[in-house]
């Protein structure tokens, strides 16, 4: 399909994605890349990007579909992304997957069960090696999910929305507003399909889409990018508190345990149980958590808080190793318990 002459809005919207990319360090040269193809504005819009400058960027692009098999209009959705790549030469993968019974059987919502299914593929398809796997998302998406995130109580992790690179994950569109996208479809004529689905408010994110955006953007029309700022910013400090968390422990590390008095004379700055990380990780048992970084700011603020729950004492061995001792019924007992340096 022959390109037209650019104009003006679709080189900008152009020079977006490629500042997101190289920004990132998100294509290196020589790798594949698994672009996930829904068959919407958005994926049609990366797909048709990455694609079309593939050269340009030393890259083997294939678009990657799963249908679901949850709506009537899956399988036009898949045909449609077929003929999509089809007419323009992208090789085009496609798994089917009954997503309803596999979220019966793993006790999981559709929504979720969707995600790992589509997440568990693209990964197949990717390999082991220096692949990248690029989504759609866009700065609408992010906008959206900082604002549920924000009413879950979520901390700066959880607000600073969708990261721009994940591990292989990479995110080229996140600059893009949803209303870019499809002008730069309409630019090329894109042909894309439509999920009648998002125009529904049975579930959270539509009703943040269809309603509370809307509101915010009376206050701020740039609302988007203002959110994309807040989000960097956010993820800046995030990550800034997380090192500091880990030279904190590494510095209260004495033999086998640590010293909780260090721990307990670190700022009261407290972004313990939650982390950031989304509301279904908090139901994990606690001090059972294996993430590290979660691990480190629950760990410090236990310290801070006299939580002897998560933070037992051990008593050291002659070999210098640690001995964990039961936890004491209450923090009144666990002092009348505690010696003069006290190691976890």
């Amino acid at each position: 399909m022959p390109r037209d002459a650019k104009a003006g809005p679709a080189e900008e919207i152009e020079q977006k994605i490629k500042g997101v990319i190289a920004r990132y360090s998100m294509l290196p040269p020589g790798c594949a890349v698994v672009a996930g193809f829904s068959g919407g504005a958005d994926s049609a819009a990366l797909t048709h990007f990455l694609f079309t400058h593939r050269e340009e960027y030393g890259i083997r692009v294939a678009a990657a579909h799963v249908n679901h098999c949850l709506r009537e209009t899956a399988d036009r959705d898949e045909e449609a992304a077929r003929r999509f790549c089809a007419e323009r030469g992208i090789p085009f993968f496609v798994r089917r997957a009954d997503v309803a019974a596999l979220a019966r059987r793993e006790g999981l919502c559709a929504e979720d069960c969707g995600r790992r299914v589509r997440y568990a593929f693209f990964r197949e398809l990717a390999g082991d090696g220096n692949a990248r796997i690029a989504t759609a998302h866009t700065a609408s998406d992010n906008a959206e999910t900082m604002l549920m995130n924000l009413v879950r109580g979520a901390g700066t992790h959880g607000l600073s929305g969708i990261p721009p690179v994940r591990g292989s994950i990479i995110r080229p569109l996140l600059g893009l507003t949803r209303a870019e996208t499809e002008a730069y479809c309409a630019h090329y004529r894109l042909p894309f399909v439509q999920d009648e689905t998002n125009f529904e408010e049975d579930y959270a994110r539509n009703r943040v889409r269809l309603g509370a955006v809307p509101v915010l953007r009376t206050l701020n029309p740039a609302l988007e990018n203002a959110m994309l700022r807040a989000a960097d910013l956010l993820r800046e400090d995030d990550a800034l508190l997380t090192a500091q968390a880990a030279e904190a422990l590494a510095r209260a590390r004495r033999g086998g345990g640590w010293e909780l008095a260090a721990l307990r004379a670190l700022p009261r700055k407290r972004r313990g149980d939650a982390g950031g990380r989304p509301a279904r990780r908090r139901n994990r048992r606690r001090g059972r958590n294996t993430n590290p970084r979660k691990g480190q700011y629950s760990f410090c603020a236990a310290a801070r808080r006299r939580d002897f729950r998560l933070l037992r004492p051990c008593k050291p061995r002659r070999d210098g190793s640690s001995r964990r001792k039961n936890a004491p019924d209450s923090p009144a007992d666990g002092a009348r318990s505690r010696k003069s340096t006290e190691i976890l």
